[in-house]
């Protein structure tokens, strides 16, 4: 299927009678390959993890898991790796790999990986009664493969993925924000007042539960009488939930005219979660090249390795270079997303920031509460921070990804960072978030959700309304003859950097979250900001390239 703009996504391609697709490009983060001491702390801290879930956990017995994913990292360069995918077929496992890129995402049974890896996979039920299956040992490179795979992802389906929005706090009144209020409180409504709608690009959000139709067009008759809302649905419908439904109307309402997918990845445990997304990337990739993501779910980065990072990241690359741009929740805990969980002891500290907001080139929205004028206007923005249930808006620093070159300038170096080892040569780790916008339940959106008119927020409401707000800002920039957005971080630190001149953000200077204050310039809560969506858009027409140069 071609995708928006009529790009041609790459052509499938079989191989030893396995699906071999479009897929995952193996980007070392840091562009050079981890040093001896950095691998053992990746390790160290994986092997922590898997003896942290097993430790008071039974054994069942072997797993009867059908189908599970798990991340390759290749050292075939640029070439087929035709060994992984003869050892993979004789094994009765699936390799998807995309041309010319060396990662991969491997499928099959928990029976089959065990025997293809020498390591059972077992079933095992927790003190507090959860199941899950995890790899015996943690797991390493057969002899065979050495000189083609440079390591294997976590095989687990620990842990429960969080999606869900913040409901509006008791005796906030029923409202909240229209899609028109939206797009006056960020400027974009000089975008749309021109017809700027969105039409022409493609949103697809990755998720974990469903939606009822009968709530999207009971929200379009509200809010797009003249847009109606149908999604494309990839991979099946999810039983209805809270955060597709949001996800959608957010988008839907500031991008009326905007193709919407809802993809359906087809978990519930946050184990699975590195897998199916590097998958989920890589297959929606070659069905809408240059669509926008919006990502509002994640885990703990801490109970992944560094082969799940590049895994993904690779994915996001791949998408990346025919003009996508990914946007990615940083969490709703305030900093604490690596609280304990499923009955397991409390670590030292839940402080962490979550995968995939974590990765090297994708944009991490975190929270603000937003305050407008009585005409409409943006008035002020805080950092969105609920000490009391500790939620709000999460930052920090990742233990796994270095500091991208591309994160830089005031306030991204300060005495809250961290030069620990994280994945790679460098002098500093990846900062969370890069932007935000509007997460406060008490000043956020109206939505139609499970029948029922209501108010919703948490970081998992700014993410599609940067991704709606980015529909806007592709279609202008298309009109203006140049490329998409693609990745736009390094354009938004660039723009942020230019101090009082470029009028492109609304820098968040007041509040905080458990470990970090906000403060002029970057911040480990809000990031850069929040958008100012018509100077944003037209300062990008200046720096993004014209489209097919």
């Amino acid at each position: 299927m071609n995708g928006a703009g009529g790009r041609r996504g790459p052509a499938l391609v079989v191989a030893a009678g396995l699906v071999v697709a479009t897929a995952v490009a193996a980007l070392l983060i840091s562009g050079t390959p981890p040093n001896r001491s950095t691998s053992r702390a990746i390790l160290a801290t994986h092997s922590e993890s898997w003896s942290r879930q097993l430790i008071g956990s039974t054994d069942i017995g072997p797993s009867h898991a059908s189908s599970i994913e798990v991340d390759f990292g290749l050292a075939t360069g640029s070439n087929k790796p035709t060994d992984l995918i003869g050892w993979a077929a004789r094994h009765g496992l699936h390799v998807l790999w995309v041309k010319g890129e060396p990662a991969s995402v491997i499928s099959g049974s928990a029976a089959a990986f065990g025997n293809a890896l020498g390591d059972p996979i077992h079933e095992y039920r927790t003190a507090a009664g959860h199941s899950f299956y995890r790899s015996i040992n943690v797991p390493s490179v057969p002899t065979s493969l050495r000189r083609i795979v440079t390591g294997i992802g976590t095989i687990s389906s620990y842990g429960t993925i969080v999606s869900d929005p913040v409901p509006a706090a008791s005796g906030v009144p029923s409202g909240g924000l229209t899609p028109s209020g939206l797009l006056r409180a960020y400027s974009a409504d000089p975008l749309a007042s021109a017809g700027t709608d969105g039409s022409g690009e493609t949103i697809v959000f990755l998720e974990v539960d469903g939606y009822k139709q009968a709530d999207l067009n009971a929200y379009a008759t509200q809010f797009t009488p003249k847009n109606p809302l149908n999604p494309v649905v990839e991979g099946g419908m999810a039983s209805s939930g809270g955060e597709a439904p949001m996800d959608l109307e957010a988008a839907h309402g500031i991008a009326p005219g905007a193709r919407l997918v809802y993809w359906n990845l087809g978990i519930a445990n946050s184990g699975q979660l590195p897998g199916a997304f590097a998958s989920a990337v890589t297959r929606a990739t070659a069905n809408f090249p240059g669509a926008i993501y919006s990502v509002s779910l994640g885990f703990c980065e801490q109970d992944f390795n560094s082969t799940d990072i590049q895994t993904a990241a690779a994915a996001v690359d791949a998408a990346e270079k025919t003009g996508s741009s990914f946007y990615v929740a940083s969490g709703d805990n305030g900093g604490e997303e690596c609280v304990y969980n499923w009955g397991d002891a409390p670590r030292k500290s839940g402080m962490g920031v979550q995968f995939p907001s974590d990765l090297p080139n994708v944009t991490a929205v975190g929270g603000t509460s937003l305050d407008v004028a009585t005409s409409g206007a943006w008035l002020n923005e805080t950092s969105w921070s609920e000490p009391l249930l500790s939620g709000g808006s999460t930052g920090g620093v990742s233990t796994l990804v270095p500091m991208p070159a591309w994160q830089s300038g005031p306030g991204v170096v300060s005495s809250a960072s961290s030069a620990q080892s994280c994945g790679g040569n460098s002098s500093m780790c990846r900062e969370i978030p890069d932007v935000s916008a509007d997460s406060d339940p008490a000043t956020s959106a109206a939505f139609v959700i499970d029948g029922a008119h209501t108010q919703e927020g948490g970081t998992s409401l700014a993410t599609p309304i940067w991704a709606g707000l980015t529909a806007l800002i592709d279609e202008y920039l298309r009109g203006h003859g140049d490329a998409r957005l693609g990745f736009g971080n390094p354009y938004f630190y660039a723009l942020a950097s230019r101090t009082g001149s470029s009028g492109a953000f609304h820098d968040i200077t007041a509040g905080g979250n458990d470990w970090y204050s906000a403060g002029p310039g970057y911040d480990m809560v809000t990031g850069i900001g929040s958008p100012i969506v018509s100077v944003l858009a037209a300062q990008l027409v200046t720096m993004v390239g014209k489209a097919g140069s």
